[in-house]
């Protein structure tokens, strides 16, 4: 998971470690160590200063993104806790456990958390909307839910997967859920249950995870099939495919300005992705000296012909070399 500003990006691997690396690679990663047994997730607080962690030690616990201090341990479910994510002003975390319910805590550990409960089957994950009002869980019993964050009243049941729902987020205006789902879909709802869901057909295998980009235009999702995959939201075109992993990808997730993709995969990697034309430009600027032809900008940076031209010239000519044109240029 990236944090706010793109500049982090914090795992949790079945090490019983959660870490937090520089997104381009540079430096030593901070290790949050104290958990018992595996950490399945970790995520930033929105200002970057904390991250919490869920385990299957049966408990969550926030820490300071830097290492230092003590983590705040949030104990009491009766299970393994599969995901834990702050509200957005980072006062509280829900939590999503084996035992079937989600939990809504003080993130300083003060107080009784709220217990959301009425799920069938284990819950995989929980996350707030951006206002902090509501609670969307993900179970075993092929349903998402969206509960009032304070337990009052009763939850909208989102129904129409097939099988075991791994993951369920909110879009940040909160009018839309995407969710991630063992039949191999994902599926894109309106919140409060209305219509019919847009479904995100494509993997080979269970899908671990769905998440929308902050304008909520695109949904990236994550897949034992060992790829993520870029989505329009309304089902419209062909999803870009993340490849290159050697084992399933378990979460993918958006950098905050939208043109990058950080997944996290079985095969111990997490991995960056530039998925926008500017980001790709940069990538391979970074890689190599080499121009692309103007060719080549046309197929794979989606450049006009005068733009390809353009860029291909001042390429050239920021390295100190003549744009050559082999069509009209003598030998």
């Amino acid at each position: 998971m990236f944090s706010a500003d793109g500049q982090r990006v914090v795992t949790a691997s079945f090490d019983r470690t959660a870490r937090v690396w520089n997104a381009d690679g540079s430096g030593t990663p901070v290790v949050l160590r104290s958990h018992e047994d595996a950490v399945y997730s970790a995520v930033f607080s929105a200002d970057g200063q904390r991250v919490v962690t869920a385990s299957a030690d049966k408990t969550a616990r926030v820490w300071n993104a830097d290492g230092s201090g003590t983590p705040v341990v949030l104990r009491s479910h009766e299970g393994v806790v599969y995901s834990a994510v702050f509200s957005a002003d980072g006062q509280r975390v829900v939590t999503a456990s084996f035992d079937g319910t989600a939990r809504v805590w003080n993130a300083d550990g003060s107080g009784t958390p709220v217990v959301l409960r009425g799920h069938e089957g284990v819950v995989h994950s929980a996350v707030f909307s951006a206002d902090g009002q509501r609670v969307v869980t993900a179970s075993e019993d092929k349903t998402a839910r969206v509960w009032n964050a304070d337990g009052s009243g009763t939850p909208v049941v989102l129904r129409g997967h097939e099988d075991r729902v791994y993951s369920a987020v909110f879009s940040a205006d909160g009018q839309r859920v995407a969710t991630a789902s063992e039949d191999k879909t994902a599926r894109v709802w309106n919140a409060d249950g209305s219509g019919t869901p847009v479904v995100l057909r494509g993997h080979e295998d269970l899908v671990y995870s769905a998440v929308f980009s902050a304008d909520g235009q695109r949904v990236a999702t994550g897949s034992e099939d060992k790829t993520a995959r870029v989505w329009n939201a309304d089902g419209s075109g062909t999803p870009v495919v993340l490849r290159g992993h050697k084992g399933m990808v378990q979460s993918a997730a958006f950098s905050a300005e939208g043109q990058r993709v950080v997944t996290a995969s079985e095969d111990k990697t997490a991995r960056v992705w530039a998925i926008s034309t500017q980001a790709l430009q940069r990538c391979l600027r970074a890689a190599t000296t080499d121009c692309l032809s103007p060719e080549m900008r046309r197929t794979y940076l989606d450049e006009s012909d005068e733009d390809a031209r353009k860029g291909y010239e001042s390429c050239e000519r920021s390295y100190g070399r003549t744009p050559f044109y082999p069509e009209i240029d003598p030998p």
